[in-house]
């Protein structure tokens, strides 16, 4: 039983010390590489929040982007009220619209959403009016391009905005100041 043990034990000792190799250049190759690792590392972290600022900063102003975006499409909007109800042709605010919206607005927002309406014949006859009025205006580049939408601006008549405006004044808290706590004159 001890001689088996032992040679079990020579068998392991030898199986052990012919597979251990480590000869010069692997040792200093790991070792470079692991130093190299380790100046990328400690780069990184010397230049930390400059090569990421950028990224998050565009990242913050999508959302802000998204809503001006939202805003001149809501803007530039003509809805149900700038069309004849009869023929569907623009009314004398309608044209005045369009032409604010050719001349006066920047450049990259000279769109005109048309809103959609009960018929696609009607829409079409909106649409060609909208066309026939930007016709006769003279703008500086391109001429606004005209769009169908669906999505219908949200309006209120000047009363009820007042009246909104009104009760929120009117449930305030006042504001108080705290009492003087700390002891002092």
């Amino acid at each position: 039983m001890q001689a088996s043990r032992n040679l079990l034990l020579a068998f392991i000792i030898i199986g052990l010390a012919t597979t251990a190799t480590a000869d010069w250049d692997s040792f200093w190759y790991h070792k470079k590489v692991a130093m190299h690792n380790c100046k990328i590392d400690y780069l990184r972290n010397q230049s930390w929040p400059q090569p990421f600022l950028e990224h998050d900063a565009y990242k913050t102003r999508g959302p802000f982007q998204t809503m001006a975006n939202n805003g001149w499409r809501l803007h530039n909007t003509l809805s149900h009220e700038v069309f004849r109800p009869d023929d569907s042709i623009l009314t004398a605010v309608g044209r005045n619209r369009v032409h604010w919206i050719a001349t006066q607005t920047p450049a990259n927002r000279r769109h005109i959403y048309v809103l959609q309406a009960r018929t696609p014949e009607e829409t079409e006859r909106r649409v060609a009016s909208v066309e026939d009025a930007l016709s006769g205006i003279v703008s500086n580049g391109n001429p606004p391009q005209v769009f169908v939408t669906s999505k219908e601006p949200t309006m209120g008549s000047g009363e009820w905005n007042a009246t909104l405006s009104r009760m929120r004044r009117e449930q305030m808290i006042v504001p108080k100041l705290q009492a003087d706590n700390t002891g002092t004159n």
